[in-house]
């Protein structure tokens, strides 16, 4: 692959004529659906070419049956700190702790993309609300405690307190967002 950041990367694949694939680690998974949705935003085609699991998806990157994949922050530092793979952006809102010198898609020239994974808890519907009001402080005040906010980062789920309805409106937003590329793609969990 030519491009050595996000604007050569969306230019050569825009005038390749080249069959060009991107690995995930499974069909439904978030670097799937970041595929999709990347492929989608640029008007391109990109074939998808879905692992079972990071390993052999990297396996086939690193060996070149593959020219991209959308993978976290964690299964990639390795691969990247050992120069084996460039790393072209990070595709969630935010810059990562892990490459702080990485731009985000956003930053790198394309507006509002934002494929993140991210982590939360939940429980089950007609919890009594002063339980999970609770659990919800808990859970925050855990997060701030230094010891496990940089296990959080270290892991590639940096902390991000919110309350409750916070949380719960960006279940929805999250879930209208991906169904709508989910329903584009025609992708499907195997």
């Amino acid at each position: 692959m030519p491009a050595k950041n996000l604007r050569e990367l969306m230019a050569y694949l825009k005038s390749t004529k080249s069959k060009v694939n991107f690995a995930s680690s499974g069909s439904g998974t978030t670097g799937h659906l970041a595929g999709e949705m990347f492929k989608q935003r640029l008007g391109v085609e990109l074939a998808h070419v879905p692992y079972k699991g990071d390993a052999p998806a990297f396996a086939d990157l690193l060996g070149g049956h593959v020219q991209m994949m959308f993978a976290t922050t964690v299964s990639a530092v390795p691969h990247i700190k050992a120069g084996k793979l460039v790393p072209i952006a990070i595709a969630g809102l935010e810059r990562d702790a892990t490459l702080p010198d990485l731009p985000t898609m956003t930053e790198a020239g394309l507006d509002g993309f934002d494929a993140a994974v991210w982590y939360g808890v939940v429980v089950r519907s007609g919890t009594p609300p002063d339980i999970v009001k609770r659990l919800n402080a808990e859970i925050n005040a855990a997060m701030q405690v230094p010891e496990v906010k940089a296990k959080l980062i270290a892991v590639g789920a940096p902390p991000k307190a919110m309350s409750s309805e916070q949380f719960a409106t960006m279940i929805r937003q999250q879930r209208e967002s991906w169904g709508k590329i989910v329903r584009a793609s025609g992708a499907r969990v195997e």
